[in-house]
C-alpha cells in the first residue's frame, strides 16, 4: 500500500523504523513520555498497526495524561504549552474531553473543558476552552458545537 509516496508495507518491514519504534515505545514508557507516545502513535497509525497497539498507547496517554493533571492539580501548577510534554499532556485530556462530549457525557466533558481552562498557561487556549464547556452547559450537542461554533 502507498500513503503520500510512501511503501507502507515496505516500511513495516524496514528494520531502522522497526528499531525507532522499539526505541520510542522504551522511551514512552521508560520516561513517561506523552510526547514520545504521541510520536509513536502517529507511525503505529501511518503503518495501520493492529487495533490493540493503538488501543494500548491511547490508554497510555490518557492514563498519563489525568496523573500528571492530578498532581499539577495538587502542586497548585498549571501546564506551560511551551513545553513538549506539557502540551502534549494537554492535547490528551483535550482529546478525551471531545471523545467524552461526542458520546454525550455533557458533565464530564464540560468538567475536562474548565479544568483545562484552569490549568493552561496560554489565553487563547483558556478562552477556547471556556467556549466549549460553554457550549456544553447551553446544551449544543457535539455536532452542533462543531457545526456551529467551529466551522
Amino acid at each position: 500500500m502507498q500513503q503520500h509516496g510512501i511503501d507502507i508495507e515496505a516500511l513495516k518491514k524496514d528494520e531502522n523504523f522497526q528499531r525507532d519504534l522499539a526505541n520510542l515505545e522504551r522511551e514512552m514508557r521508560a520516561k513517561k513520555s506523552i510526547d514520545a507516545g504521541y510520536k509513536l502513535l502517529g507511525m503505529k497509525l501511518a503503518i495501520e498497526a493492529k487495533e490493540e497497539e493503538i488501543n494500548e498507547i491511547f490508554t497510555f496517554l490518557v492514563n498519563e495524561s489525568f496523573d500528571r493533571l492530578a498532581d499539577r492539580l495538587v502542586e497548585k501548577r498549571g501546564f506551560n504549552l511551551s513545553d513538549s510534554e506539557d502540551l502534549a499532556t494537554v492535547r490528551a485530556i483535550y482529546e478525551h474531553g471531545i471523545q467524552r462530549y461526542s458520546e454525550r457525557d455533557l458533565k464530564g466533558s464540560k468538567e475536562i473543558f474548565l479544568v483545562l481552562h484552569h490549568t493552561v498557561d496560554d489565553s487563547t487556549i483558556k478562552e477556547s476552552m471556556m467556549i466549549h464547556a460553554c457550549a456544553v452547559m447551553a446544551g449544543y450537542k457535539f455536532e452542533e458545537f462543531i457545526e456551529k461554533l467551529v466551522r
